[in-house]
């Protein structure tokens, strides 16, 4: 398994490993230790529901609905158990309705990995079979036509996240890429040998009802950030190197009296580049030219500027904050 990124509560999912999934095609899996504590998760609910205790989504209606209750909660099993499949079924198909160009693949395989990696926390009441049929999906490079708006935002990726569930339900509607082709959900999951999936008690509106869409834009665009980071910081450097700024406000006791830490590794990056520079000027040295022109003429009012503009002398306290929430972020 070591080449393979695992999911789960018992290991962390990180920045790096989203990417590999996402751009590089490493396979995902989950451990068996992970998927004892998502079954234990699942009896626990379906003990509830056997008792038919009141739990929203389960058998309630949704949002402003929570209210109304499923009217079959008392009446014959098979038709509490078929009123609760059809309430799944039909949330997901309400919500899968996403407009505009599709999401790019690696967007789609980062939203499959952190759907997947959510479920196997153990906390959804699923059961294992519905992160495996997610696994399988994303290993055999089934993804989902994700339609690039639609999302709710902090309520929640609900359209977006349908677009995944109305695959693996093999709704007719659902379209995938799959082997450099779009091509029906339904295809697709015979092609991988593959059932469709039959949603209980709460699976569907697990499956939807998350950001795992907006973090895996978040997640691969802070990747980003991290690489090109020390490349905009040796830009930056080499701006202000080019612009001759004064050396005192970048004088080390300036930003250490601050104690904000992003400030000081800034600061500190920026004294080590221009370490041997020429063409950074001393503040000493000014003093000392001004002081002579005095010395020489009383008159003269055309002294050396002893502050630089302050776009030019507080960069690391600009940059100090996005330096403390990259190194937050990884």
């Amino acid at each position: 398994m070591k080449n393979k990124v695992l999911i789960g509560s018992s290991q962390k999912l990180t920045l790096d490993l989203c990417k590999r999934v996402a751009r590089d095609g490493a396979q995902v899996d989950i451990t068996a230790g992970d998927i004892l504590k998502v079954k234990k998760s699942h009896k626990y609910l379906k003990d509830l529901f056997d008792k038919k205790t009141l739990i929203y989504g389960l058998n309630t209606q949704f949002g402003s609905q929570a209210h109304v209750l499923d009217k079959n909660i008392l009446k014959d099993e098979s038709e509490y158990f078929t009123s609760v499949y059809d309430r799944q079924v039909n949330l997901i198909r309400s919500f899968n309705c996403s407009l505009g160009i599709e999401a790019p693949e690696e967007i789609v395989r980062a939203t499959m990995l952190l759907r997947a990696n959510c479920l196997s926390l153990a906390h959804s009441g699923v059961r294992p079979l519905v992160i495996e049929k997610l696994i399988k999906l994303l290993n055999s490079e089934v993804h989902p036509v994700i339609n690039r708006y639609g999302s709710i935002g902090a309520s929640g990726d609900l359209i977006p996240l349908s677009a995944i569930a109305a695959t693996l339900i093999s709704e007719e509607t659902a379209e995938v890429n799959f082997k450099n082709q779009k091509t029906s959900a339904k295809k697709a999951l015979a092609s991988i040998d593959m059932e469709k999936l039959e949603p209980e008690m709460r699976e569907g509106i697990a499956l939807i009802n998350g950001t795992s869409y907006m973090t895996s834009i978040a997640a691969l665009s802070l990747y980003d950030l991290h690489k090109l980071y020390p490349q905009m910081l040796s830009a930056l450097a080499m701006v202000l190197e080019s612009l001759r700024v004064i050396d005192a406000p970048y004088d080390s006791l300036v930003h250490k009296l601050k104690n904000h830490q992003g400030e000081i590794d800034v600061n500190e990056f920026f004294v080590n580049f221009w370490k041997g520079s020429k063409l950074v000027r001393s503040m000493a040295e000014i003093n000392s030219d001004n002081l002579n022109k005095i010395k020489a003429d009383n008159t003269v009012t055309d002294f050396k500027n002893l502050q630089d503009f302050y776009s030019l002398r507080s960069v690391p306290q600009g940059f100090g904050p996005m330096e403390e929430n990259l190194k937050k972020a990884d």
